[in-house]
């Protein structure tokens, strides 16, 4: 089972603040939901838990069964779904399946993708001869879920994972994140779903007081200490970091996710 803690933890963009002295642990096994409006920090956060952004105090750990992984190690274990993650659209739902699976050394037999597109609630007929450029943004936000399922990741971070879906279509998130808790996978979720945020066994959200900077309390389950502290802007998605211009194709991230390779 992986967890992952944060230990003093601070990022700054400039001279903006994002996060000071944020600290918690995150164990596998649980639903944890980080709530909060737009620009309270939680997408800043997940990549961060991604390791995808190094921050610039304090560390982040992981391990796995207690053992220490690095960050290399760690992405290994990882799946993502975030709104900047796209797939390719000219490639059939099929072909962005097999590809990105198979950037795993994963191979998806035609039964097992029948039961993937049935589990986030598509269907094979529908999808036939279509270019993924074609599906509506729910059709290909099941589609992403799919590929997150199909990749057996032990950790699951899913960033706003109901946006673009239907009523059915975020019962079906709720439901996978509940079934990915109890097979022992760490599902740490970045929303401002009602819903989403009732299924979780953790929240942790920003609370204002005033003359103090916005800072984090956990409402249920206490993953952390909660004294960690959250600036009032994020910088997402971070495509000029500290000034330098940084030309990234949103589907990089989804294959660093995807794969495994990213920062070390």
């Amino acid at each position: 089972m992986v967890t992952l803690a944060f230990r003093e933890v601070g990022q700054t963009f400039g001279d903006l603040t994002v996060f000071s002295r944020l600290s918690c642990t995150i164990a596998g096994g649980k639903v944890t939901a980080v709530t909060g409006g737009n620009g309270s920090g939680k997408s800043t956060f997940l990549r961060i838990a991604a390791r995808l952004l190094h921050p610039t105090a304090g560390t982040v750990e992981t391990r796995a069964d207690g053992a220490l992984l690095s960050a290399l190690a760690y992405q290994r274990h990882l799946a993502m779904v975030t709104p900047e993650m796209k797939l390719y659209p000219r490639l059939t739902a099929r072909e962005n399946v097999s590809f990105f699976l198979g950037l795993r050394g994963l191979t998806l037999q035609e039964a097992a993708y029948e039961a993937l597109l049935t589990r986030v609630g598509l269907r094979r007929t529908v999808l036939l001869g279509k270019g993924a450029g074609a599906l509506s943004t729910g059709m290909a936000q099941r589609l992403k879920i799919a590929v997150l399922l199909g990749c057996e990741a032990d950790v699951w971070l899913l960033d706003e994972p109901g946006a673009n879906l239907d009523e059915a279509g975020r019962r079906m998130i709720r439901a996978e994140m509940k079934r990915g808790a109890a097979e022992g996978r760490l599902v740490l979720l970045a929303t401002n779903d009602a819903g989403e945020e009732a299924e979780a066994d953790e929240v942790a959200q920003p609370s204002h007081h005033a003359g103090l900077e916005p800072s984090w309390h956990v409402v249920a389950g206490a993953a952390g200490s909660g004294d960690g502290r959250l600036g009032g802007v994020v910088v997402e998605p971070a495509r000029n970091v500290l000034g330098v211009d940084v030309a990234v194709d949103p589907r990089d991230e989804l294959l660093l996710a995807l794969t495994g390779i990213g920062l070390g």
